[in-house]
């Protein structure tokens, strides 16, 4: 049902979401684009009541599913400037890539910077990952993984040590373990930066391996240009980088 407190959330969303789209793209960016456009298709992101359910959700009777631009998220105004929508893992693609990391899943922790709902934590336990993180800016998108993670249940699983963490991705103490970090374009290229630094120190601290998975990668050029990485694979739509560990001797 349809409240005035849910109506003023999302009207506020919709403002947000366009600020958003000014303050990355710039006035002249965002009228090229269609302004009616990006107002109507954003209005049909956000107002959007039922969507629906993905085979995956339908499948483990989880909630992992849908698109929600990042003026609709429940994070802070200073936030949200820098965060990218949410959207979900493709299971396909996503197995796929994991299937090419040259390592033993044991050893390391996959960590989500930008977890969302939850749904490539859920898929990555097929692995036998040492433990399984994400971390999550959005407290309403945490609450949603931890409820998918106490759901999912599969006989594939082979890793059971999951968790979501309410946090910012760019404040987030890296831990001094072997680790792959798989990022959906979660956040823009000033995140990025500060994201890359604080693995970039993590490491010097602790050499260890590591590697990162970026799909859609939008900032691409920023982990190109870390001389802390190398990338082993790229596709269309992701990049795998390795970290350089002769750097960190």
């Amino acid at each position: 049902m349809f409240s005035y407190t849910t109506g003023v959330s999302r009207i506020r969303g919709l403002r947000r979401e366009i600020a958003r789209k000014l303050a990355q793209d710039g006035l002249w960016e965002t009228l090229k684009g269609g302004t009616l456009r990006l107002v109507d298709e954003t209005r049909k992101l956000i107002w959007s009541h039922q969507q629906k359910s993905h085979p995956f959700d339908l499948k483990y009777g989880t909630e992992t599913g849908g698109v929600i631009e990042a003026g609709a998220l429940d994070i802070a105004d200073d936030k949200v400037l820098h965060a990218n929508r949410y959207q979900t893992a493709i299971v396909e693609a996503f197995t796929s890539i994991l299937n090419e990391l040259p390592i033993r899943h044991e050893e390391f922790l996959f960590i989500d910077l930008g977890s969302g709902k939850g749904r490539a934590l859920l898929l990555a336990s097929q692995f036998a990952f040492k433990e399984i993180i994400g971390v999550e800016l959005s407290p309403t998108l945490h609450r949603i993984a931890c409820r998918n993670i106490q759901i999912y249940r599969d006989e594939l699983q082979r890793c059971r040590k999951i968790r979501s963490l309410c946090e910012d991705a760019a404040s987030y103490q890296i831990p001094p373990e072997k680790a792959v970090f798989y990022l959906f374009n979660p956040f823009d290229e000033q995140v990025m930066q500060t994201v890359l630094a604080n693995i970039e120190g993590s490491l010097h601290r602790a050499p260890r391996e590591i590697y990162i998975v970026y799909l859609k990668p939008s900032h691409r050029d920023v982990l190109d240009h870390a001389t802390f990485l190398r990338a082993i694979n790229h596709a269309d739509r992701y990049v795998i980088y390795q970290g350089r560990t002769r750097v960190l001797s």
